[in-house]
């Protein structure tokens, strides 16, 4: 049995380039922009693990700020690696 996929985590806009921003996260870009376009040559499936968050999620917000809330530019995957309509998005 061939199960094989590659994961993507919380490779969004506010967690690489926003005030949430991860310095190292930029360093992985073109790796992972490698291997996510081998994975898709060879269809393997590529699945992006994001948060998701509501404005209404006080806790969060208030922990962390507002960050990832879904429908905005910064809950979306960066565009080095913009998921296609072959990929799998799951919120989290």
């Amino acid at each position: 049995m061939d199960n094989k996929a590659v994961i993507i985590i919380d490779m969004l806009n506010d967690f690489v380039t926003g005030d949430l921003k991860c310095k190292r996260a930029k360093q992985t870009i073109p790796n992972l922009k490698k291997l996510v376009e081998a994975a898709r040559k060879c269809n393997i499936p590529v699945i992006f693990t994001n948060d998701a968050h509501y404005p209404r999620d006080v806790e969060v917000v208030q922990k962390w700020g507002k960050h990832a809330i879904k429908g905005t530019k910064g809950a979306e995957v960066i565009p080095e690696l913009k998921p296609t309509e072959k990929d799998y998005i799951v919120e989290k």
